[in-house]
């Protein structure tokens, strides 16, 4: 069994030249790594290594210097991807004090301490406040790391807090408030001692308003966040100052990073009240999917409503308008047709219609999408790319064949 002692060892001189000689080589090479490891070092600190070789391929997806970091394969899951933490950094004004409770392996302490001059990362488990120490002494920052739970944490209240707490206190991932460690409680109390709260959550987290600690734990503001379309958290806020109330979505794509960033952001009676979307059962001239964060979210319905869109058949379905509204959360589409969900007449229709290639969507119907494609027809190179969006209007299976409209 890993002890504290094994983690603190990966810092000395001899394991981190060891790493360094190992870190870049091929995947295909675990066999002769982990067995150079155990001519080297003891039988714990071969397997060591050899779990950190295993771990780079998975880093890599979550960290700009994959060689850099130490992980346990629950932490890494956990984690912050890097690109994500850095965006959420820059929540909190660069002069605070933040303290980051439930560290996990340090993503987001470190992207604090790039920011922040004054970072105290907080864990009850001690190899991650080891881990911690040692991703941040090898990415160049200074974080005072503290072995502790978050019910026995004391800061002045002028501070800033940040907080990922464990969505798998039970052994599996937990999808109610109520289940969190620390508990909701605990989180409520350290949002009354701080001088302003970010709460992290997974986006798929659900709010069950019949659990009288999520009423009690109602946020500020909740903010949504993607990235490159792909859905990454839910941040709730109090005394958060820098999303404006209700604030539209933003784009801070940057050519130089290769990235864009978007979001929504609700307040406080967006959050408590809910909005009846309006529902329709025909399509309008233009549909629109939208980003998976709000979909994750189950907020379709406010984010429908803000816009004044409508939504096809069920709180879940697809955006309707008669004009498409710029967002960089929603792809609009052009309605080319709309006919039943008929084998034939798709088939039908595909020809009539004749692409260079089909992308193919679908919304509330089970429906094998890769069978579907080995039947429709292609044409020439030079033409353009049309979608199919399987759905269910006014409570029949559809298919919409769209042209997609330039943002």
């Amino acid at each position: 069994m890993v002890s504290i002692d094994d983690i603190q060892w990966l810092g000395s001189f001899q394991a981190r030249q060891f790493w360094d000689s190992i870190s870049t080589q091929p995947a295909n090479q675990a066999s002769a790594v982990l067995n150079r490891a155990r001519q080297l070092f003891t039988p714990v600190q071969a397997s060591l290594f050899a779990t950190q070789f295993e771990l780079l391929s998975v880093s890599k997806k979550k960290v700009l210097e994959p060689t850099q970091w130490f992980w346990t394969r629950l932490l890494l899951e956990q984690a912050s991807d890097e690109l994500t933490a850095n965006e959420t950094a820059a929540d909190f004004p660069s002069d605070s004090h933040v303290h980051d409770i439930c560290c996990g392996a340090g993503a987001d302490a470190i992207a604090l301490a790039s920011r922040n001059s004054n970072v105290t990362a907080y864990d009850r488990c001690a190899i991650a406040c080891e881990l911690t120490r040692l991703n941040a002494k090898s990415n160049g920052t200074t974080i005072k790391v503290v072995e502790t739970s978050a019910e026995d944490i004391l800061f002045p209240s002028n501070d800033f807090i940040n907080i990922d707490p464990d969505r798998r206190a039970e052994g599996r991932r937990v999808t109610n408030l109520d289940r969190l460690a620390p508990s909701a409680e605990t989180i409520l109390s350290l949002v009354d001692r701080a001088r302003g709260l970010s709460l992290k959550l997974s986006p798929g987290l659900r709010i069950d308003r019949s659990a009288s600690s999520e009423v009690i734990l109602a946020p500020e503001s909740i903010r949504y966040l993607s990235k490159d379309g792909a859905v990454k958290q839910q941040r709730w806020y109090w005394g958060i100052d820098r999303w404006p109330k209700d604030s539209v979505a933003v784009s801070t794509h940057s050519k130089s990073s290769n990235y864009a960033w978007a979001h929504e952001v609700f307040d406080r009676d967006s959050i408590s009240n809910e909005r009846n979307p309006s529902l329709t059962d025909r399509c309008l001239e233009y549909v629109a999917d939208y980003d998976p964060a709000i979909r994750a979210a189950e907020k379709g319905a406010e984010f429908a409503s803000r816009y004044q869109w409508n939504i096809i058949d069920s709180n879940s379905g697809y955006l309707t308008a008669s004009q498409p509204t710029s967002h960089p959360m929603v792809r609009w589409f052009r309605l080319l047709q709309d006919i039943p969900m008929d084998r034939k007449q798709i088939k039908a229709m595909a020809k009539s219609l004749l692409p260079k290639a089909w992308e193919l969507k679908s919304r509330g119907v089970d429906i094998d999408l890769d069978q579907m494609r080995k039947y429709l027809p292609t044409g020439s190179q030079s033409g353009s790319t049309l979608t199919i969006l399987l759905t269910r209007v006014g409570g029949r299976h559809r298919a919409l064949f769209c042209s997609e409209v330039a943002s």
